[in-house]
């Protein structure tokens, strides 16, 4: 996408009011919070009891005994794949907690848009473009593709692989939140990311690279991961759960995150270009809307016009 690309959102009052007041701020909620079980799949199979199994022999698949190399600081007693196997699970778990997300649209507005965004017919639609955010950190902007049904599996199947140029395990850390199915379409996405600084103290060794942890600290996770296979060797669900939920805890309360745009020097008027009100608001509604972007300079467009005949 083009830095000049314009992005639509369609918004409760009390949004654009978190945007403007001092600090200002932008609040992304966690996809974990979204109603469509397709967004997202990758990770709600990983948290999902009945498909660990099948997502932990897809993980061990994967790895090789080249995976194994470990860091000559740490003596960690690590010695086989299915190992290695539960720790990229541990992880890859925990991203789903530490990405946090605001969905915008490319489409000016539509009939759709303002139903389904509706408020009580008092939604507002806000403007923007990328480069209004170039100065945030830790943002990424991913467009939404829709696929048919058999097209959404098999992009979902390649989320997780082997990179062939470096031959490490490659996750497509945003893709399992930017596919849809094709009913969706008429929303045209666009999602801003934000993966939170913090990073779960798992070592992943050479698959991913992390800072060094403590190796007493890592050796009592490893002792936990070998209560997740019986004597035969073979996966138990119920320990891998215990396990997860434990290595979870610290995250879960994290529902939204917020960005303090006064942290980057910014204002409401440096995000958002515009504001238009629903095409079905009430007049009392719209000059109170006016006399707020007045407030702040923002440029306010008024009612939509969709439903006029002109």
């Amino acid at each position: 996408m083009k830095e000049n690309q314009k992005l639509y959102r369609f918004i409760p009052f009390s949004e654009l009011v978190d945007i403007c007041e001092i600090p200002g701020q932008l609040i992304l909620k966690s996809p974990r919070l979204w109603d469509d079980n397709y967004e997202g799949y990758f990770y709600r199979k990983l948290m999902n009891e009945e498909s660990m199994p099948e997502m932990f022999e897809k993980v061990n698949a994967l790895i090789k005994d080249s995976d194994l190399d470990i860091d000559g600081d740490l003596q960690i007693n690590i010695t086989t794949t299915k190992q290695k196997s539960i720790l990229t699970m541990l992880l890859f778990s925990a991203l789903y907690y530490l990405i946090f997300c605001i969905s915008w649209s490319k489409k000016r507005e539509s009939d759709a848009l303002w139903r389904i965004y509706n408020y009580n017919n008092r939604s507002l639609r806000i403007s923007t473009k990328l480069s209004n955010f170039e100065k945030i950190k830790f943002l990424h902007f991913h467009e939404v593709e829709y696929k048919t049904h058999s097209g959404l599996k098999k992009m979902l199947d390649g989320i997780l692989v082997r990179n062939h140029n470096d031959d490490k395990i490659s996750l497509k850390l945003f893709m399992p939140f930017c596919i849809k199915r094709k009913a969706f379409h008429h929303e045209n996405e666009v999602r801003m990311f934000y993966f939170h600084d913090k990073f779960p103290t798992v070592p992943i060794l050479n698959l991913i690279e992390t800072e060094k942890h403590n190796a007493e600290d890592l050796n009592s996770i490893i002792k936990g991961i070998d209560t997740c296979f019986d004597k035969n060797d073979c996966f138990i669900t119920s320990n891998y759960k215990k396990i997860l939920d434990i290595y979870l805890s610290p995250f879960k309360g994290e529902n939204t995150t917020c960005i303090n745009l006064k942290k980057y020097n910014l204002t409401s008027k440096d995000i958002v270009d515009d504001v238009m009100v629903h095409p079905l608001a009430p007049d009392y509604y719209v000059e109170i809307v006016e006399k707020y972007c007045k407030r702040f300079d923002l440029k306010f467009l008024d009612k939509s016009k969709l439903y006029e005949f002109e």
